[in-house]
């Protein structure tokens, strides 16, 4: 009886089915009815960290022991996480403090955002048949090392002549004016806008093949000189959240194909040392764009205003990253739609890459200057460009509460569908498209739902497409 809701089971199927039934209604009444009062955000709350227990719990019996990469636990982690760094430095008037208001209404939104993910996850563990638990008896190879070497080498001759081209005619953005160069190719034939997500399609799968073949004699020499010019033409673009990519994606298929981590002192140990170097790295990489926008003095005044030591200058970046959405969407529901009416879908559109070709006044800089020009004013931020929405914030902007409740659902949904097919088939291909989608949405959570992210997933599909081996094996 310990395992009374266990998802394999028929009768916690059913049960599982029915309060996941029961507490949609419930989340959308609380925020029909939310007037701010203490009340509703402690049931919001309460019904949020159930939840998450729940899921947690979940996983764990799908798979007979903790698993700190599944959607129930990555995702939440990192949402509270970064959440309430922010809130936390806000609270401790440090960064854009002077500039937040965070309000119970903002944390209210944020619970119901969690909630309805782990109802998403949740939802899709009860519709799943299988009756034992997960177990990884190998890792199916279905990629040709000979394909792989081709098709990897013309994609980064391909790739890099069109970052090039890109380069000389506007600009490399991490030494320049980052928003306007990298804005700038936007509608145009040539650029990054097209070779680049196929450069980080086969960086992924590169690396998570060569973890495949080479855990116990760790990486091949002979491919350490692409991996590392795929990442230095990543770091010329300035996007600190695709570097950070590059490393947590290959980590994620690493967990899966040569085995999941344990909680001791050891894996804690390496995961705080990586922490540090990606912060930091993460950090240089900011500090470079915010000189190239004024010059140094500048930004020690800048830092100085927002009660930041200049000893932390390197740091600060980081910081700024994880507290502007917060600052974003707690000015958003506050102007929109009492002063601004929602976008109705306009947001999201142009985040395709495809719309903003048909239609260029749907173009994502268009939108993205608007939102940060007009709604918030330009003085808002410095430099140019768009403003990050979050996840919440980029799906409240469209449709309002109800996007939050939809959209966070089906996230939890599809991720955690795709978790499952992994865990059931653990084959090359299905650990790189979960390990890609699970931080391209823990991306999401600072930089807003970004439906052109995905067209890096299909990238991957393409190529394993053309390195696809007629046999497979097992690891």
């Amino acid at each position: 009886m310990n395992d009374w809701y266990r998802v394999p089971g028929i009768y916690s199927k059913f049960l599982l089915q029915g309060i996941m039934c029961i507490l949609m209604p419930v989340i959308i009444l609380l925020v029909i009815y939310y007037n701010g009062d203490g009340i509703f955000l402690f049931i919001s709350g309460f019904l949020c960290l159930s939840l998450v227990i729940i899921n947690v719990k979940t996983h764990y019996d799908l798979l007979g022991e903790l698993d700190f990469f599944s959607p129930g636990v990555a995702f939440p982690a990192a949402y509270i996480s970064i959440i309430g760094i922010a809130l936390a430095s806000f609270s401790m008037e440090i960064g854009y403090s002077y500039n937040a208001e965070v309000t119970s209404k903002d944390i209210f939104y944020y619970l119901v955002g969690l909630l309805c993910y782990a109802w998403g996850n949740i939802f899709a563990s009860s519709l799943y048949t299988r009756k034992s638990k997960f177990l990884y008896k190998g890792v199916v190879n279905t990629w040709s090392k000979r394909e792989l070497l081709k098709w990897g080498s013309v994609i980064v001759v391909v790739g890099s002549i069109g970052t090039f081209i890109y380069y000389s005619k506007m600009g490399v953005p991490l030494f320049g004016n980052v928003d306007e160069i990298r804005h700038g190719f936007q509608g145009r034939l040539y650029g990054i806008g097209f070779s680049f997500p196929l450069l980080q399609g086969l960086n992924f799968v590169l690396l998570v093949y060569l973890i495949y073949r080479y855990s116990k004699k760790l990486f091949a020499v002979r491919m350490l000189v692409p991996i590392l010019w795929i990442l230095l033409l990543t770091a010329l673009t300035g996007y600190r959240w695709l570097c950070i990519l590059f490393i947590a994606v290959p980590l994620t298929g690493y967990n899966y194909i040569v085995g999941r981590f344990k909680f001791n002192l050891k894996t804690v140990g390496a995961i705080v040392i990586l922490a540090i170097i990606i912060l930091s790295f993460h950090g240089l990489l900011g500090y470079q764009r915010s000189i190239t926008k004024r010059t140094e003095s500048e930004h020690l005044r800048n830092l100085e205003s927002m009660n930041i030591p200049s000893e932390f200058k390197y740091f600060a970046p980081v910081l700024f990253s994880l507290q502007h959405p917060s600052v974003s969407f707690s000015k958003l529901i506050n102007l929109v739609p009492d002063e601004y009416d929602y976008f109705y879908g306009k947001y999201a559109l142009a985040q395709v890459p495809i719309i903003q070709r048909i239609f260029p006044s749907l173009s994502q800089e268009n939108v993205g200057v608007y939102i940060t020009d007009t709604i918030f004013g330009y003085d808002y931020r410095a430099g140019s460009g768009g403003t990050a929405m979050s996840i919440i914030g980029s799906l409240y902007i469209d449709f309002g509460p109800l996007a939050i409740i939809v959209g966070m659902a089906i996230i939890g949904f599809f991720l955690e569908i795709t978790y499952l097919r992994a865990a059931e088939t653990p084959s090359l291909l299905n650990i790189t498209v979960y390990s890609f989608l699970l931080w391209t949405v823990i991306k999401w959570i600072v930089a807003g739902v970004c439906v052109g992210d995905l067209l890096v997933l299909l990238m991957i599909l393409a190529i394993d497409k053309l390195i696809r081996k007629k046999k497979s094996s097992v690891y």
